[in-house]
């Protein structure tokens, strides 16, 4: 293994990064006086290649934390096994360590980089090994020990040598010897000391324990000897009859020195808490009137929202009322179709022909009718040519017409003119008065004043001003054609014959769809049917008019008329008694048994709505009631409404007035600091 270079951060007494590259590999001396960091690069060395990037231990954070903290970094390059290889480890704070393979890019970290760098080591021998031959400081002059993981690389090289002098017979007897011999003095399982070595071995501890206490005792003993006489060089200097005058003058100069220090400290500190006090006033005088400022915008707004909840308090009594009266109708419209209902099915049995005649003639009329109206319709839209995508060519247009006028009129000349009182109408633009304050030269101009002379503006020729004055001429005749072709003048004019035209559009497809509804095999089909029905129909039978007018579909009801045949008591509210077939008076039955259900949903219907409306109305009274005693509470904390502008006028003025003082207690105190020693 050959070491390239050392690099370390906040390691012992190197605060700021230190590197030292270029290292051979082979016999590398690195010369210094004391102090340099020659021995903490040695141990950063070391640490990097000994100890787990996560140790905790408190041998080495002595040497390697700096007095100030920090996170001890440590970076090695070496080789290996012929590769390149860079170690960092990062100590104690956000521990980390990584380990690259310089050749190939490769990157193992935290646990991983340590194992690989423990198999880097095995192949080099082993790390006790490196420790054996790495000498420190003063290492070479102290009796040498060697520690736990040391003596294992040690046990295993002496296994090796005497296995490969001895052979592997005479070295496991030698072992079992040894073996045999270890076992009188320590433990099987855990290799405690026992017998005559732990004897020695708690000797040995208590005798280290009575040299450390000596030592201690010692160490105190030569403190107080040289204490003592450091203090007799003192007293034998301070008996001089000079140099104690000397001192007493020094000892009399310091003590009034002193004494004006502490006057003026007294000052400054009498200045800060003062300056404390009124800037405390100045925040306390600022919050009472922002506070004052709150509790008035608070009583303004509940007094709005109890405003809006009033308004919501009717609106939710005007629904429960009218929810109220809908189902009350709704009670007496469905006990009116049960009535009709039961009519009905008496009369059912005396109807048994229904002429398709006068249901066909109906159809027809309507049929007619509708095509009539889609002729008509037809005709309109061939007149009116403004269809939807021209409007939409048309805005385009002229929004691009007003985007281009917009860029002319903010690149031209502006003309402001002021009339002396008299002379308003004295100056002219081709022959007119000028009754306009500002003009927008976008064009060569001329201003004339009688007897006076003629002023020309001529706008700056900006480098588009041209193109842009074409493209608006341009989309100017495109909206112009456009209008042309919808006969129109304006894009208003445009816009509302494009909505009639798309209303007359809509009007037309819903007639077409039921027409077609109506009449699918057309009209004269329809017209062949009605014929041949006139001659085989003969008389009609029907029934007499309904004794019980039914109720007509109105108001919250109106849902009902969709699920009846057209022009069945839609009008008159009574069912037509004009000579009726069987099929279709069970038809009616049938319709009247759904009207019937229909009707009882919607009474459910609007009974629930009606309840409903009647609790979020008691919900906006609860809501009322805690609004007001909310307003009522903070009318309290407030002075009356005439004198409020009067309060807030003097919290203003109180607050000015402390902001004032904590201001000149700043600039009094500053002046104090200056002057104080």
């Amino acid at each position: 293994m050959k070491i390239k270079a050392v690099r370390v951060r906040e390691v012992g007494t190197f605060r700021d990064p230190v590197a030292l590259e270029g290292l051979s590999g082979g016999l590398d001396v690195l010369a210094g006086p004391n102090e340099l960091g020659k021995s903490t690069l040695f141990r950063a060395l070391e640490a990097a290649f000994h100890d787990q990037y996560t140790t905790k231990s408190e041998k080495i954070s002595k040497w390697m934390v700096p007095d100030t903290g920090g996170a001890p970094v440590i970076e090695v390059d070496f080789e290996a096994s012929g590769a390149a290889y860079r170690l960092r480890k990062r100590f104690f704070s956000a521990a980390k360590a990584s380990l690259v393979a310089l050749d190939d890019g490769t990157v193992a970290r935290g646990a991983d980089a340590e194992a690989r760098l423990a198999g880097l080591l095995a192949k080099a021998g082993g790390a006790d090994r490196l420790g054996l031959m790495w000498v420190g400081q003063t290492a070479s002059l102290e009796a040498f020990e060697v520690g736990g993981g040391t003596r294992a690389g040690l046990k295993g090289l002496i296994e090796r040598e005497l296995a490969a002098a001895t052979g592997g017979k005479q070295a496991h007897a030698v072992q079992t010897l040894i073996r045999q011999r270890l076992d009188a003095l320590m433990t099987g399982a855990q290799r405690r000391p026992k017998g005559a070595l732990k004897e020695v071995v708690e000797a040995r501890t208590r005798l280290d324990a009575e040299l450390s206490e000596l030592n201690e005792k010692a160490a105190q003993g030569r403190a107080g000897y040289e204490r003592l006489g450091t203090l007799r060089e003192s007293h034998a200097k301070l008996v001089e009859t000079g140099r104690k005058q000397q001192l007493t003058d020094r000892i009399t100069t310091a003590r009034s020195t002193l004494e004006a220090a502490r006057a003026a400290a007294d000052k400054r500190r009498a200045g800060e808490e003062q300056w404390m006090r009124l800037d405390q006033a100045s925040v306390l005088a600022a919050a009472a009137l922002l506070d004052f400022e709150r509790r008035s915008q608070d009583v303004a707004g509940l007094a709005k929202a109890m405003t809006v909840l009033t308004d919501q308090q009717a609106a939710a009594r005007l629904q429960r009322d009218a929810a109220l009266e809908a189902a009350s109708e709704g009670a007496r419209e469905l006990a009116a179709l049960e009535a009709g209902a039961l009519l009905l099915q008496a009369q059912l049995d005396a109807a048994r022909h229904r002429a398709d005649h006068d249901a066909l003639a109906a159809r027809l009329a309507e049929s007619e009718a509708m095509a009539a109206r889609l002729q008509n319709l037809e005709q309109s839209l061939l007149g009116n040519t403004a269809t939807p995508d021209l409007l939409r060519q048309a805005e385009i247009e002229a929004r691009t017409i007003d985007t281009l006028k917009a860029q002319l009129t903010a690149g031209s000349t502006r003309v402001n003119i002021a009339y002396e009182p008299g002379a308003e109408g004295r100056i002219t633009r081709d022959g007119a008065p000028v009754t306009s304050a500002v003009i927008i030269a976008d064009q060569p101009l001329v201003l004339t004043i009688p007897g006076i002379g003629r002023i020309s503006i001529t706008p700056g020729a900006a480098g588009d001003r041209t193109e842009t004055a074409s493209k608006t001429e341009r989309h100017s005749k495109a909206l112009a054609t456009l209008l042309d072709k919808t006969g129109t003048d304006t894009i208003a004019g445009l816009r509302d014959r494009a909505a009639e035209h798309m209303e007359r559009a809509a009007e037309h497809g819903r007639i077409t769809s039921r027409l077609q509804g109506l009449c699918p095999e057309g009209l004269e089909v329809l017209r062949t049917r009605l014929a041949k029905l006139s001659m085989l129909a003969g008389p009609r039978y029907g029934l007499a008019p309904h004794p019980v007018p039914l109720p007509k579909r109105e108001g919250t009801l109106d849902p009902l008329a969709s699920l009846l045949p057209r022009g069945e008591g839609q009008d008159e509210g009574v069912i037509s008694g004009r000579s009726i077939g069987t099929a279709q008076a069970e038809a009616d039955l049938q319709s009247l048994l759904v009207r019937r259900k229909c009707a009882d949903v919607v009474l459910r219907t609007v009974q629930t709505q009606a309840q409903q409306h009647g609790l979020a109305l008691a919900r906006l009274d609860a809501e009322a009631t805690a609004l007001s005693q909310r307003h009522q509470a903070q009318l309290a904390k407030l002075p009356p409404p005439q004198d409020r502008d009067a309060h807030r006028a003097k919290l203003d003025a109180a607050q000015a007035a402390a902001a004032s003082r904590a201001r000149e207690a700043v600039l009094t105190l500053a002046a104090l600091r200056e002057r104080e020693p």
